[in-house]
């Protein structure tokens, strides 16, 4: 059980708010000045501190904010292995960003649930950013994510590096971005690792999305890879996403000079007591992904 005053400044980690957090919590504002004040005659040091009107967490602050974010998810893991004890079941909460669940977690939770068929899994599929809140939050456990992220506030894994390559439903002879411009763009939605990845690539060569003559935008790929198939325009997307079709010839690599590639990471909260049973689960994981890729 967290004590109330850390529960306090978890909660003003988040709002950053003095009244919003004491609406949340229905205390009164100075009961939240009172709690932090506590804190901070505690560690002897500030925990927060005013820059331009707006809130911040100092130095110690941020310091304390992951060991308290560690031992709040700690603490729910606890509160909920109680109650599995009382129900005889295994809950696992879980998130992945859209090209994790379209492509690399079926294969991963297929055989974890042969092993464990008891095991309740809650998968939670949303963008790298929003995943990294439910952390916080409590709403995961643990999730495998694209793209950037503050390393120092949180324990990660490297899970795989992906290629990222530009595919069409017919041979396409270009070896630049600026040859491919004259096609419909088929791409995933502005929150997605894939179209800050490409927007990143693009920005290199002095380009942007919307140089493309149309862009279609979908938070789908397997709707991504039909639109393509039928011929309506291009996309970019990650190679073993679209193995088989590019074996069976139904889909065509764009043969572009330059190699993009995309870093996969498995991350969970630093300062988590079950942070074993988390590292067990990614090296399961990665296992079965990687005897996929082979």
């Amino acid at each position: 059980m967290l004590d109330y005053r850390i529960e306090t400044f978890i909660t003003l980690c988040k709002e950053r708010n003095y009244s919003k957090t004491a609406q949340i919590l229905c205390i009164t504002q100075p009961a939240v000045t009172q709690h932090i004040q506590y804190l901070e005659r505690y560690y002897n040091c500030k925990l927060f501190e005013y820059e331009n009107k707006q809130l911040n967490l100092t130095n110690q602050g941020k310091i304390l904010e992951r060991m308290a974010l560690g031992l709040s998810a700690s603490t729910k893991r606890v509160q909920l292995l109680i109650q599995e004890s009382k129900n005889k079941t295994k809950a696992f909460k879980v998130g992945g960003s859209l090209s994790v669940s379209e492509y690399m977690m079926p294969p991963v939770l297929t055989e974890l649930l042969k092993l464990t068929p008891e095991l309740n899994i809650d998968f939670k599929v949303d963008s790298s950013m929003n995943l990294i809140k439910s952390l916080k939050t409590g709403a995961t456990e643990c999730i495998l994510i694209e793209g950037e992220f503050d390393k120092q506030e949180l324990e990660y894994r490297l899970f795989s590096t992906e290629e990222y390559i530009a595919i069409s439903s017919k041979p396409v002879d270009a070896s630049t971005l600026n040859e491919i411009l004259n096609e419909t763009l088929i791409c995933a939605n502005q929150d997605s690792g894939c179209y800050k990845l490409l927007t990143q690539e693009l920005s290199k060569e002095g380009l942007t999305i919307n140089d493309f003559c149309n862009v279609v935008y979908t938070n789908n790929l397997t709707l991504i890879k039909k639109l393509v198939l039928s011929g309506v325009g291009i996309a970019f997307i990650y190679k073993n996403a679209v193995l088989k079709e590019l074996e069976a010839n139904e889909l065509y690599e764009i043969p572009l000079q330059k190699a993009i590639y995309q870093d996969y990471h498995f991350v969970t909260l630093k300062n988590n007591m079950f942070l074993k049973d988390y590292l067990a689960f990614y090296e399961f994981a990665k296992s079965i992904y990687e005897k996929q890729k082979a």
